[in-house]
């Protein structure tokens, strides 16, 4: 097979050396147009004859080559032998063949045979021991700074992380203030000493951050591989796909990227618009009339979603990235949709969400109380229980779908906990605290451990029991009869737990 994109080259080996005068390459399969750019590549018969008569290996040869790079020197004492050589063959001029006066030469990274990968790991094994110990304080915090850094770079830089080395792993310092995780003066780096000296007689220097991003990259590339065949969507803990999902912050954007739009091409349906007709009018009315909870409200969401009640799903996953799927209309009012009805209406669709005057998702505690920590996110709200609401949500997570697909940046303002539960990510105080922040300083003050009994008994006295308040300030039991079992100093750690 082929490349699929502009960005990589795809190279094949053959099993066995070929001889030919002639090779026929045949595209069988191709995007739009032909068009193709191939290399051949293959070992040859010719030799570097150095001053001393001895030979460079053939081009089939492997050469171990320690650290990260080499110099080559064409020195004097080599220039004046060939010249001397040449003299005394009589060979000086054009009676010598040009092409044994001048050679090129390739590298390339082709890895070591296992038994050479072997010997090499025998010889470091004292460092490796070394860095497995220094690894096991590298942290989530750690791999999640790492991979955001090299994700912004390799966006900025418009590149792939296949062609990021080590040793491009240098921060700024507004970087290395924003990623502190990976500031050099916190990154343990020293230099290797092999049990063998004269396999690298000045050793090589082995930097953690270095190790990690090898480690990192080559987990990268191995799923690369493998992602197509599993199933993502599992809910079963114990499934290949839901581990790999709590694994997002090792997975490099690249290659989520690519197999997304894989995903996406492959789900892909051809059909037409699908007509839709939207009344400001109503939506005024029902405004004024404080219709605001899903069974009564007639806001420009719920228009739009009791007109696709009988729409096909399939309908909504367009194959053009810049496709409307509606064609919409404004009650009395004037205009041709070209692409900016349209564009208007799925905004304010998706703005009418995040209204006061719609109650299917309400501001969170932070931003109830001022908080200034996503104030402005909205969350679902906990009474949108109902058959009715819950098709509502279904058709929100619809119209994230066609955002993705059409590339249409709809304005969704929720915070991480909501964005989590969607993908199915394990969700952490942090994301907790992004949206009711008094909650998690109760928490932290509730399980002090400096906290006695006595000032527990003076702060919190016999107030505290087992229920807590949702997002909509209702009182929630987090145990049957909570109502009644009060807090106390032995039992907080457990009430926290909840």
């Amino acid at each position: 097979p082929g490349n699929v994109d502009n960005n990589y080259s795809i190279s094949h080996r053959f099993g066995a050396p070929l001889r030919a005068r002639f090779i026929r390459i045949r595209p069988t399969k191709w995007h739009q147009a032909i068009a193709l750019r191939a290399e051949v590549y293959g070992p040859h018969k010719y030799f570097f004859q150095g001053p001393a008569g001895a030979q460079s290996p053939d081009a089939r040869s492997v050469i171990v080559i320690p650290g990260d790079s080499f110099l080559y020197t064409f020195s004097k004492l080599a220039a004046e032998a060939r010249a001397a050589e040449d003299q005394a063959d009589g060979s000086e001029g054009a009676d010598r063949p040009r092409g044994r006066r001048h050679f090129r030469f390739t590298v390339t990274a082709v890895g070591l045979p296992v038994k050479e990968k072997e010997k090499w790991l025998q010889t470091f094994a004292p460092e490796l021991r070394k860095v497995s110990d220094l690894m096991r304080d590298w942290d989530e915090e750690a791999d999640y700074q790492l991979v955001s850094w090299i994700n912004s770079k390799i966006e900025g830089e418009n590149r792939k992380t296949v062609t990021l080395n080590p040793q491009d792993l240098k921060l700024a310092p507004r970087e290395r203030m924003q990623f502190q995780r990976l500031d050099p003066a916190r990154i343990p780096q020293w230099q290797a000493r092999p049990k063998d000296a004269s396999v690298v007689s000045s050793g090589m220097w082995i930097n953690l951050l270095h190790v990690r991003f090898a480690f990192l990259r080559a987990l990268n590339e191995r799923l690369r591989r493998a992602l197509p065949f599993v199933d993502l969507g599992t809910g079963l803990e114990y499934r290949a796909g839901h581990k790999l999902r709590r694994l997002g912050h090792c997975i490099f954007n690249d290659l989520k990227m690519d197999l997304l739009e894989k995903s996406l091409r492959d789900t892909a349906h051809m059909s037409g618009s699908i007509p839709l007709s939207l009344d400001h009018q109503k939506k005024t009315h029902s405004q004024d009339c404080g219709l605001r909870d899903p069974s009564n409200s007639q806001c420009l969401f719920v228009q739009a979603f009791q007109q696709c009640l009988r729409v096909k799903v399939a309908q909504l996953r367009q194959s053009e990235p810049s496709a409307r799927v509606f064609s919409v209309n404004f009650v009395g009012e004037a205009g041709i949709d070209a692409g900016g009805v349209y564009r208007e209406a799925m905004t304010e669709i998706v703005t009418d969400l995040h209204s006061q005057d719609f109650s299917l998702f309400i501001l969170c505690p932070n931003g109830v109380h001022k908080i200034n920590n996503n104030m402005d996110k909205y969350i679902p709200n906990p009474r949108s229980s109902s058959p009715l609401a819950i098709q509502m949500l279904e058709f929100v997570g619809k119209l994230m779908g066609v955002s993705l697909r059409t590339k249409a940046t709809l304005p969704f303002n929720f915070p991480s906990i909501v964005w989590k539960g969607v993908v199915g990510h394990e969700i952490d105080l942090g994301d907790l605290e992004g949206v009711d922040e008094m909650l998690i300083q109760s928490l932290d003050a509730l399980g002090d451990s400096e906290l006695t009994k006595e000032a527990y008994e003076a702060s919190f006295g016999d107030d505290n029991t087992f229920t807590t308040n949702n997002s909509d300030g209702d009182s929630v039991e987090l145990v049957p009869g909570g109502a009644s079992v009060v807090v106390t100093h032995d039992t907080r750690h457990d009430y926290i737990r909840r």
